[in-house]
């Protein structure tokens, strides 16, 4: 019982810092490459995934032990903010793209904003 309370406490604590960490290096602003953006999305997605597999392994001992645990809310908020970050970066992709390839030659006075 004292490991799986020990392993509770170092779960919460390794969500935590993947929380701060998170809120520190998550490409937050526009200044990275689109590339880059979503290859630090997807080195947070694993970690994510790592912890979850973890949280789930230890559910067993705390259910055994009969110990109460909060959710790992931590983890749902960097899940969350994961998705939404890969949401806001795909729609910055889309834009370079059609950008790229079609409204940087346009004339202003040729521009059509319903194709915007």
């Amino acid at each position: 019982q004292h490991d799986t309370t020990k392993n509770l406490e170092e779960f919460l604590k390794d969500t935590s810092d993947l929380k701060v960490q998170f809120n520190s290096n998550a490409p937050f602003q526009s200044n990275l490459q689109n590339e880059k953006a979503f290859s630090v999305l997807n080195e947070y997605t694993e970690n994510v995934k790592v912890l979850r597999h973890r949280w789930q392994d230890m559910k067993f001992g705390f259910d055994l032990f009969d110990i109460s645990y909060p959710a790992p809310g931590d983890l749902d908020s960097v899940d969350k903010e994961i998705k939404n970050l890969e949401n806001i970066w795909g729609l910055k992709e889309e834009w370079d793209r059609k950008y790229q390839n079609a409204i940087k030659d346009i004339h202003f006075k040729n521009v059509n904003f319903d194709d915007l």
